[in-house]
């Protein structure tokens, strides 16, 4: 599982799949399914889930900055008002 994690980052590609290539020379089809199967498809659904995780979080954060600030403002402008 660890191996075939290493293949779709890419990182050591020939070091996962040399081994097996040596046994059994069939095997490359799947290494190259998987590797198009996986960097495609895979990897741009994963992309896609963080990107979205990280602007609905960035946007709540924004909403509650925004909130904040007008609480404060009418807090400010409380302690200012003279007719008090």
């Amino acid at each position: 599982c660890w191996s075939l994690f290493l293949a779709l980052t890419t990182s050591n590609w020939p070091d996962v799949m040399l081994p097996v290539y040596k046994t059994n020379r069939w095997s490359c089809l799947f290494f190259i399914t998987y590797m198009l199967v996986g960097l495609f498809f895979l990897m741009n659904v994963i992309l896609a889930i963080a990107y979205q995780r990280y602007t609905e979080q960035e946007k709540a954060d924004r909403n509650h900055a925004t909130k904040e600030r007008a609480q404060n403002l009418f807090l400010a402008f409380d302690e200012f008002d003279v007719d008090k």
